[in-house]
């Protein structure tokens, strides 16, 4: 018994649609939490290690060497090794919506002192190569958030808003 060709093309079109559905109903469940967030740490950071193999039992350790993170300015490495949450906004000056981020960036300072922000412009990301480099940063206005640990959180490109710019940076200071 065979079907005539318009029920054949409504039954393998049927087929399609529930394909493509499921496909994008499988994709648009992924959220920013299931990227992959790069390990800093692992890439460029330098300190001091003991040369001794053998340890000294009556002397004290030594504490932990203070990370620094490389390729980075030295105020930003500065500011990762004494435990702050660091925040980079890259922008363009004459752009409208970069000129409306960097207000609601200023907002921050709010913060205290368990935050510090820089800035620059996109031009200069190459300059914090030890910190961007696995995130993609390539358009502004970007804001990237690293926390203490040395970890970054994935970047928050294009304009935003102070509250929700707050909220991102209180939570990586808990």
């Amino acid at each position: 018994m065979a079907l005539p060709r318009p029920t054949l093309l409504a039954v393998a079109g049927a087929l399609l649609t529930l394909l493509s559905f499921t496909a994008t109903r499988t994709i648009g469940t992924q959220s920013a939490g299931d990227l992959p967030v790069p390990d800093i740490a692992a890439q460029g950071v330098t300190g001091g290690g003991s040369s001794s193999d053998t340890p000294n039992k009556d002397a004290k350790p030594a504490p932990p060497p203070e990370p620094r993170v490389e390729d980075v300015p030295r105020p930003v490495s500065d500011a990762l090794a004494d435990g702050k949450v660091v925040v980079l906004l890259f922008a363009q000056n004459d752009a409208a919506d970069d000129q409306a981020t960097a207000r609601h960036f200023a907002t921050l300072s709010q913060l205290g002192s368990g935050v510090r922000t820089f800035r620059a412009g996109i031009a200069d990301v190459g300059r914090y190569a030890g910190i961007v480099a696995q995130l993609g940063v390539t358009q502004a206005p970007s804001i990237v958030i690293v926390r203490p640990d040395l970890r970054a959180v994935p970047p928050i490109e294009g304009y935003v808003e102070s509250q929700y710019l707050l909220q991102r940076v209180k939570d990586q200071l808990r």
